[in-house]
């Protein structure tokens, strides 16, 4: 992150972190442990590892249909994590999310068979719960499966990264960083 944030055309005042399916979880887990991020948003993420288990138990072991792809997820999980509570619990954002401290975006497909929305849903309640009025949590069920359309994650995302880093412009000043040609790869020289 160091790194990121010395990036010239960086402004580390106004880091924001996307992440999908596994990389939903990474994101999840980073925000809560990088206190400069300001906003977050997560698409079709696994939130809680050992809920995933506890869920499939409740199956009986079945393994046709979305049984059988709950059963395929946590054998990656275990493969991936370990089968021990305390890694699984490590590796759940579930479990921080009350050191989460900055605005979240939670997107879900409806129809996903890959993982559920319920663990969207129950990290989505357990954020409000811990967060409580300290920062915004949006949860959105959309059409679609594990792989969501881009449009319509944007549709979402967009608005809620302006909001999230209009006011942290509003708050200190509405002072913009200066920027030159030299450090700004999108601006055009001469401009």
């Amino acid at each position: 992150m160091a790194h990121f944030q010395a990036l010239p055309w960086v402004d580390s005042r106004r880091i924001a972190i996307f992440g999908a399916s596994r990389g939903a979880t990474a994101a999840a887990l980073l925000a809560h442990s990088v206190p400069e991020v300001r906003a977050v948003i997560l698409q079709s993420g696994l939130y809680d590892l050992r809920g995933v288990i506890e869920e499939n138990a409740k199956t009986g072991g079945a393994t046709a249909g979305p049984a059988k792809e709950a059963l395929a997820l946590q054998k990656r999980i275990e493969r991936e994590a370990g089968k021990s509570s305390k890694a699984l619990r490590s590796r759940s954002p579930v479990e921080f999310t009350g050191q989460l401290s900055c605005p979240v975006l939670l997107i879900h497909g409806k129809e996903d068979r890959a993982v559920s929305v319920r663990q969207m849903r129950r990290f989505a309640d357990r954020l409000r719960k811990e967060m409580g009025d300290r920062r915004e949590v949006i949860s959105r069920e959309v059409p679609g499966g594990h792989v969501v359309s881009g449009a319509l994650i944007w549709s979402e995302a967009l608005p809620f990264l302006k909001r999230c880093l209009a006011e942290l412009s509003l708050a200190q000043g509405g002072a913009e960083r200066p920027r030159s040609s030299k450090s700004d790869p999108a601006r055009k020289p001469g401009k």
